[in-house]
């Protein structure tokens, strides 16, 4: 497949080639999560990918429980479906476990008594890791002591965190009866949202290791194909692949998009050099690359000089600030 060919194809997956009809429940589990370290991102990558999204949909599922804000894939804030939570967190537990082992910062601490004394005050009710961190000795590092409660805690963020806008503390809450870890589920989940794709592309997506062998054990499950660089891909049979003419529209993503974040090899979506400048940022896609950035002003969607003389860009953006100013 040429690099082109594996752009389309992802684009299909990340529903960026036509908009969806489906509901905002069913897209974030489609895309198998989406990133949501801002909490308004999620928001504006549904916008760009369902046709007639509306906030308060998203909001409402977020306050039912039906979408859950938690830190999943590569140790970031993520918004996944109810579901696909209780089978991801004990999945990729052995990757928070790792994170666990920032306790050799925590010399001489009472780890078991720290544990205990936190899951008591989240059994009481829904804490701030601030609060969390209070059970603890002061005289202990902070961001340690808050990796290894991530590692030794499920948990997930009590609404209004993750709505529209949201800018407090995050509230936790323990989650309890998870299911059972599956890889070879996340190899096929990866695969429907962001394939073809490399064994090393899986595990930048996720964060776990010893992926080779879930690949291996799903056998005529996934198809081997070739890069154009030799790289040995895997894919789904039945996967969308369109030819590498299909036209890709212009598309505005969210800061930190999980489709310029979700492959060891960027080079399908952002162009030889350019990382530095757009990861991080909101991205314009023009030909399905990403190609500038751009950023509201409370007024107006405003773009990088490099893409404002495209028209297509221009009526997007104009799209974009109506529905952002739209209550």
């Amino acid at each position: 497949m040429t690099r082109r060919e594996l752009n389309r194809a992802t684009l299909a997956r990340q529903l960026l080639l036509e908009r969806s009809s489906m509901t905002a429940v069913d897209t974030v589990a489609h895309l198998a999560g989406m990133q949501g370290q801002d909490s308004s991102a999620p928001y504006v990558g549904l916008w760009s990918r369902v046709d007639g999204f509306r906030r308060d949909e998203l909001t409402d599922a977020v306050e039912r429980g039906e979408v859950v804000r938690s830190s999943l894939m590569r140790l970031t804030i993520h918004v996944v479906t109810r579901e696909d939570f209780h089978w991801l967190q004990p999945t990729l537990q052995p990757t928070l476990e790792r994170r666990a082992r920032g306790a050799a910062r925590l010399p001489g601490a009472d780890l078991d008594g720290i544990e205990r004394a936190a899951r008591e005050r989240l059994a009481a009710g829904p804490a701030s890791m601030t609060e969390l961190r209070a059970l603890a000795d002061p005289a202990l590092d902070d961001n340690a002591l808050a990796d290894f409660l991530h590692a030794r805690i499920a948990y997930r963020h009590v609404p209004p965190s993750g709505t529209w806008r949201f800018g407090g503390a995050s509230r936790h809450a323990a989650v309890d009866r998870l299911g059972e870890p599956d890889l070879e589920r996340l190899v096929v989940r990866y695969m429907q949202a962001f394939g073809p794709a490399t064994v090393q592309d899986i595990q930048a997506w996720s964060g776990a290791t010893r992926l080779r062998a879930a690949v291996d054990a799903l056998g005529d499950r996934l198809v081997e194909l070739r890069g154009e660089d030799g790289a040995r891909l895997y894919d789904l049979p039945e996967a969308p692949r369109p030819p590498a003419e299909t036209p890709a529209p212009v598309r505005l993503l969210p800061v930190w998009d999980n489709l310029l974040l979700s492959h060891a090899d960027r080079s399908r979506v952002i162009p030889e050099g350019r990382a530095r400048d757009l990861i991080g940022r909101p991205v314009v896609l023009v030909d399905g690359v990403a190609a500038g950035g751009w950023r509201f002003t409370g007024e107006r969607v405003e773009v990088d000089a490099g893409v404002a003389g495209n028209d297509d860009v221009a009526a997007e953006a104009q799209r974009l600030t109506a529905w952002l100013l739209d209550g």
